[in-house]
């Protein structure tokens, strides 16, 4: 009964690229603030 219904029933796969440009910017961004600061202040991380 598995091995029919594993038969029947569609499988789906999905690969996702996604699109990290605002990431990347961002972490860029802190990585130059933090090389002018100890440590970066909290506001200037971004909550989405």
């Amino acid at each position: 009964m598995t091995t029919l219904s594993w038969k029947e029933i569609p499988h789906i796969a999905l690969r996702y690229t996604p699109d990290v440009t605002l990431f990347w910017e961002e972490y860029i961004r802190l990585r130059e603030l933090r090389q002018t600061h100890s440590r970066p202040p909290l506001r200037s991380i971004r909550f989405f």
